[in-house]
C-alpha cells in the first residue's frame, strides 16, 4: 500500500509540470489579450506591440507597417494608417497619396495655412510667402489694411477715408484727398464764435443771439440727440440776465463754462440735459472776460476792461464759481497794457498772452503778480494774442507782425515758426504740428488755417502748409482726435480736421 501511494504522487506531480509547460503562454502578463498582451496591444512576431505604432500597422489585425508619406511621418488615427506633416508643410489637397504636398512656409496659395492666398492687387513686385506670412511690395499710394491676405494691397491710401495716408488713419467723417484728411463740417451755423470739446460733444457759442449749441462729437444725429442741440439761451428758456454775449467755452464732460462778455461774468451749467439753472459768477462789471481754461481744479480766465474797471487781467475761481481771485494785474498806467489775449494750461502752470504786455506764465500756486513787473515773462515778444503749450514749448501768435513763435516753457530764447502770415490769432498744437488761424485777407496767405512742424526751418507766407481756406476763422482748439475751429461768417459752421 505505501509503495502504491508514492507512485501516485509522482504521477500527479509530473502531470502538473507538463500542464504548466503547455499553458505557459496564457499566464504571462495580465492576461487581458491574446498572448498575454493588454487591450492597447497586439502580437507581432511573438511580441506585444502598441496598436498605435505605425511601424507595425494600426489595425487590430495585421502587422504590416504604414506606408511612408511625402513631407511627413506615418501615424495612427482612429485605428487606421494616417500621417502627420512636417513643420512648414500641410495636406491641403486632402489626397493621402500626395501626403503633405503644400509647403505653407513659402506657398503663396497656402501661406501659413491651407487656403490662405497671398493676393496680388496693386503690388509692385510678385507677392511672396515668407515663413508662413504674406509679404507685399505695394505700389505707391496703396497698402494692405484689411484682415484677409488674399486682397493684396487693396487699400488706396490717397482716397480711403478710413485709411487716409496710412492704415488706420480715419478722417472721422471727412473725405480723404491726396492722402490727406479734409475738414469735416460738424454743424452749419451763422457766425459761431467760441468752440469747446469734451468726450461726447462739441459746444459753440453765438455772442449776438445770445446762445450756445452743441453737436455730438461723432457727428451723428439721432432723434434723441438732434443736431444741433440748444444748450443755453432763449431757446431753452434762459433769461437774458443769465447769458449775454457768450464767447469762449470749455467743458469737462460734467459741466460747461463760458464767458459772458456783455455782462462781464462767467456762466456755468451742468452738461446733462434737460438744462438746469445757470450759475453766473465773476465781477459783474465791464471787465470783458475773454478766454478761459481749466487747470489744477480751477477755472482761469483773461479780461480786458472798461474805463470804470480795475486792472486785473487774469483771474481764477473754484469750479463752482466761488473764491474768485486775482492772478495777474496790468501794470500802470493801465491804458498802456490793456488788451485780451488767450490763456492755456499744463499739469502745473498757466500761460497767457497779453496783447500790450507780453507772454507770461505762473505756477498754479504762485502769488498774484503784475505784468511788466513781477510776472514771469518770456522775451522777444511783440503784441501776442493766441497761446498754446505742449510738453516742451509755449507757442504764440503775433498778429501785427504776422509771426508765429515758440520758446522753451522753462524760459529761453524765442524763435519764429512762421513769418509773413495775415493777422494770425488763434493757435493750437497737436502731435508734431502747430496750427494757427489767419484772420486777414492778404494776398500772401489769406484767411485760412495753416500749420507748420513744431521744430523745423521757419516757413514764410504761402509756403506754410494750407490746412483749409476759411472765410472768417475764429476759435481754434486741439483735442485728442484733431483740431476744431469755427468759421464766423454768415454761412459759417463748426469744423474738425482729424489729426
Amino acid at each position: 500500500m505505501r509503495r502504491s501511494w508514492l507512485v501516485s504522487f509522482f504521477i500527479v506531480a509530473a502531470s502538473s509540470v507538463a500542464c504548466t509547460a503547455l499553458l505557459g503562454d496564457f499566464t504571462v502578463g495580465n492576461g487581458e489579450g491574446p498572448g498575454g498582451c493588454d487591450a492597447t496591444q497586439k502580437t507581432c512576431s511573438g511580441a506585444c506591440v502598441s496598436k498605435e505604432d505605425p511601424n507595425v500597422g494600426c489595425a487590430t489585425d495585421g502587422c504590416s507597417p504604414c506606408a511612408p508619406t511625402v513631407n511627413g511621418a506615418p501615424a495612427c488615427k482612429a485605428g487606421a494608417c494616417s500621417f502627420t506633416c512636417s513643420e512648414g508643410f500641410s495636406d491641403c489637397d486632402g489626397d493621402p497619396r500626395t501626403g503633405c504636398e503644400a509647403k505653407t512656409s513659402t506657398d503663396v496659395s497656402n501661406c501659413g495655412a491651407c487656403g490662405t492666398v497671398c493676393g496680388s492687387a496693386n503690388t509692385d513686385t510678385p507677392t511672396k510667402c515668407v515663413t508662413g506670412k504674406c509679404e507685399f511690395a505695394c505700389k505707391t499710394g496703396f497698402a494692405h489694411c484689411g484682415a484677409e491676405a488674399d486682397t493684396g494691397c487693396e487699400t488706396n491710401l490717397q482716397t480711403n477715408a478710413l485709411h487716409c495716408g496710412a492704415c488706420g488713419h480715419s478722417c472721422l467723417g471727412g473725405e480723404c484727398a491726396g492722402g490727406k484728411c479734409q475738414p469735416f463740417q460738424l454743424a452749419s451755423a451763422t457766425r459761431p464764435s467760441g468752440v469747446g470739446v469734451d468726450n461726447t460733444h462739441v459746444y459753440y457759442t453765438f455772442p449776438s443771439v445770445p446762445a450756445i449749441q452743441r453737436v455730438q462729437r461723432d457727428g451723428k444725429c439721432t432723434p434723441a440727440a438732434p443736431c444741433p442741440q440748444d444748450f443755453a439761451g432763449g431757446a431753452v428758456g434762459d433769461p437774458l440776465t443769465s447769458i449775454r454775449g457768450p464767447s469762449a467755452v470749455v467743458s469737462d464732460g460734467s459741466f460747461v463754462w463760458w464767458t459772458n462778455q456783455a455782462s462781464g461774468n462767467l456762466g456755468r451749467r451742468a452738461a446733462a440735459l434737460p438744462p438746469g439753472a445757470i450759475n453766473n459768477f465773476g465781477p459783474a462789471q465791464s471787465t470783458l472776460p475773454g478766454y478761459i481754461v481749466l487747470g489744477g481744479g480751477k477755472i482761469w480766465w483773461t479780461s480786458g476792461f472798461g474805463n470804470i474797471d480795475p486792472a486785473p487781467h487774469v483771474r481764477k475761481a473754484d469750479l463752482d464759481g466761488s473764491n474768485v481771485t486775482t492772478v495777474a494785474s496790468y501794470a500802470t498806467p493801465v491804458a498802456t497794457f490793456a488788451g485780451f489775449g488767450q490763456i492755456a494750461a499744463d499739469a502745473a502752470n498757466i500761460y497767457w498772452a497779453s496783447e500790450k504786455s507780453g507772454v507770461f506764465h505762473a505756477a498754479f500756486t504762485d502769488p498774484p503778480c503784475v505784468e511788466g513787473s513781477t510776472c514771469k515773462q518770456y522775451g522777444s515778444v511783440s503784441g501776442p494774442f493766441g497761446i498754446a503749450v505742449d510738453a516742451t514749448y509755449v507757442y504764440w501768435t503775433e498778429p501785427a507782425s504776422g509771426t508765429v513763435k515758440r520758446a522753451p516753457k522753462a524760459g529761453g530764447q524765442s524763435i519764429p515758426i512762421a513769418t509773413g502770415q495775415d493777422n494770425p490769432r488763434g493757435i493750437a498744437v497737436l502731435d508734431t504740428f502747430v496750427y494757427w488761424a489767419n484772420t486777414g485777407t492778404g494776398a500772401v496767405s489769406g484767411a485760412s488755417i495753416r500749420r507748420a512742424p513744431q521744430v523745423a526751418a521757419v516757413c514764410d507766407g504761402a509756403g506754410c502748409e494750407l490746412v483749409a481756406p476759411v472765410p472768417e476763422p475764429d476759435a481754434l482748439i486741439a483735442a485728442d482726435d484733431g483740431i476744431y475751429w469755427t468759421d464766423n461768417s454768415v454761412a459759417g459752421g463748426v469744423y474738425r480736421l482729424a489729426k
